[in-house]
């Protein structure tokens, strides 16, 4: 069995933790940042990638030589992709694609003109870098380029055929083979039009080969147990067609599915989730805060005198009432929230990682946005502002299952309103905040 170098296998397992570790907590911020400091990150790795895979390698067996360029950071790129689109959409996965080109033309572009002044009058290499780190040979430009785009957009298309013939249970095995089929077309695609012809053109391909198979293994398995236990399984499902046609078209499938999906969960009035989406939803977050000894609080609120303000106004002023009572609740909560419209004049929301100090708090936030867009609502609403009443229980403080989460809600909603309207419930004593 040949010595393996375990210094450089070592250094090239940190840089892979490195790199899959930033991209993950990067996406995690993608409510607060969207996807623009990943984004930014990849483009900053394809820079590296593209300057390390002709230039520097390390031996990590006797004949065996891979570039940490090509082996991590590349690799990272499909991984990240893959993460996109699978718990993102295909539109999402789009902008990745085309930055990831767009940055690879820019930074061969610039890189040739920074080397055309090598040679140019008043030039100061003051560390002696070569000038072909800047102007590498075109036949490798082309096809690192060519490699870049078919990996990303091959990546997805690849993921669904596999995923139409790998169970949900199996996403791993999903995400390796994707990921080793793809890098290994890679592989070729690259290294016959950097170093064929060439002596070296065998023991790069095979140790490149045999580089990206054990890394795959390492990036697959982290975004295994990544998508497991922290996001939600229904994205795991493929989206696609098996019989491939048009790989942009091919890449909707999954962009249409979701808007037809968030339709069926949409209430059309008020844009909030409904019924049936809380009844699916509510459990599985209850599932969550459980498993990662999380609070979560539900609110369940109800406009007062609804019926009264409805007869009186007309029933289009009651629509418009209601769908700003909705947009309200939608604006002022958190992006990890879930607003739904329960029934009629009922809504509820769902409130990860929040304790009653929190959910007070939101609740007070909610009817200060409601008193404020109602009196800038154009045009005017008829009639003064409506209130609402709240009421709220906590998990694990209070219950620990759905039934007794809801009805301990319920029981301090009609409470807050057998007590006067107009008020916020945390517990089993009405809590009024008069005007």
């Amino acid at each position: 069995m040949p010595e393996l170098n375990i210094g450089q296998i070592s250094l090239l397992g940190l840089q892979a933790t490195l790199a899959s570790v930033l991209l993950l907590v990067l996406f995690r911020l993608r409510n607060r940042f969207r996807l623009s400091l990943l984004f930014i990150t990849l483009g900053a790795f394809q820079q590296m990638q593209m300057t390390l895979a002709v230039s520097f390698y390390v031996e990590i067996a006797p004949g065996v030589a891979v570039s940490p360029g090509s082996l991590v950071l590349f690799t990272s790129s499909l991984f990240a992709a893959l993460l996109i689109y699978i718990r993102e959409d295909a539109s999402e996965a789009r902008k990745l694609i085309y930055g990831l080109v767009i940055a690879n033309f820019s930074i061969e572009a610039m890189s040739y003109l920074l080397g055309r002044q090598f040679n140019a009058a008043g030039a100061h290499n003051l560390h002696g870098l070569p000038r072909q780190l800047f102007i590498p040979d075109a036949r490798v430009a082309i096809s690192g380029s060519v490699a870049l785009l078919a990996d990303i957009v091959i990546v997805i298309v690849v993921y669904e055929w596999v995923s139409r013939h790998v169970p949900p249970h199996f996403l791993f095995l999903r995400i390796y083979v994707s990921m080793i089929l793809v890098l290994s077309l890679d592989t070729v695609i690259f290294t016959a039009g950097s170093f064929w012809g060439t002596s070296t053109f065998l023991s790069v391909l095979l140790s490149a080969w045999m580089g990206k198979t054990i890394i795959s293994l390492f990036f697959a398995a982290v975004l295994t147990i990544y998508l497991h236990f922290f996001e939600k399984p229904e994205y795991l499902e493929p989206r696609g067609d098996a019989r491939i046609q048009d790989i942009f078209q091919m890449l909707t499938y999954r962009q249409k599915y979701e808007v037809l999906r968030e339709k069926v969960v949409r209430d059309p009035l008020t844009g909030l989730y409904n019924r049936g989406f809380f009844d699916d939803n509510l459990p599985k977050e209850l599932e969550r805060a459980s498993r990662l000894r999380r609070p979560l609080a539900l609110l369940m609120l109800d406009v007062d005198h609804f019926k009264r303000y409805n007869d009186s106004m007309g029933h289009p002023a009651g629509d418009r009432a209601l769908s700003l009572v909705g947009s309200t609740l939608m604006s002022s909560l958190r992006s990890g929230d879930m607003a739904c419209r329960y029934g009629g004049e009922e809504f509820t929301a769902i409130l990860p990682d929040a304790d009653p100090k929190f959910a007070r708090m939101t609740a007070e936030r909610i009817r200060e946005n409601l008193r404020m867009r109602w009196e800038q609502t154009k045009p005017p609403l008829p009639g003064a502002c409506v209130t609402i009443t709240m009421g709220a229980s906590f998990f694990p403080n209070e219950a620990t299952s759905v039934p007794s989460l809801v009805m301990l809600a319920d029981q301090r909603l009609y409470l807050g309103k057998r007590g006067g309207r107009d008020c916020i419930v945390l517990e089993n004593t009405a809590q009024a905040t008069a005007e």
